[in-house]
């Protein structure tokens, strides 16, 4: 069986915004994607951002509950990168339960890491639903603060392997 991935290790607390100010899906992604951007490890940015919205328009990643995770395979992704993002007045992203969301996570990863996306999305999905995490990073104080929340919660799953 191949090493389940920490998600924790692909944070950084540069891509972590607790206020972020747009105020429609396609500008909060490109909020979100700026840090990434940023990292310098996006060999097209433009390209990368389609592949992003091109996702989005396969069906909305708004899953429900106030959580959004906008993500892609990209080839113009080197390495795997999350940015995480919340906005407390919450906005419209087309969830699937039709409520506004709050919290969001854009996963960056490159084309060929199948498996490895399939196990960050199913390991944040859990993450997700874990008892008081939502409400703990809705009052999470500080970026640290959050990364914090995020690495307790992903070490409480990794007890039950």
């Amino acid at each position: 069986m191949s090493k389940i991935h920490n998600i924790f290790d692909y944070l950084d607390i540069k891509r972590v915004n607790l206020n972020l100010k747009s105020n429609d899906k396609i500008e909060i992604i490109k909020e979100l994607a700026q840090p990434i951007i940023a990292s310098g490890k996006i060999k097209d940015h433009e390209a990368f951002l389609n592949d992003v919205f091109t996702r989005e328009e396969q069906g909305s990643t708004g899953i429900g509950e106030g959580i959004a995770i906008p993500h892609c395979r990209s080839e113009h992704v080197d390495q795997i990168m999350i940015s995480i993002g919340k906005k407390n007045e919450g906005i419209d992203f087309d969830s699937i339960d039709d409520e506004i969301v709050k919290v969001f996570f854009l996963l960056a990863i490159p084309k060929t890491n199948m498996q490895t996306y399939l196990e960050i999305i199913s390991k944040l999905s859990r993450v997700l639903n874990s008892e008081g995490f939502k409400e703990n990073f809705l009052n999470a104080e500080s970026e640290m603060n959050l990364l914090d929340i995020f690495k307790e919660a992903e070490e409480n799953l990794n007890v039950d392997y």
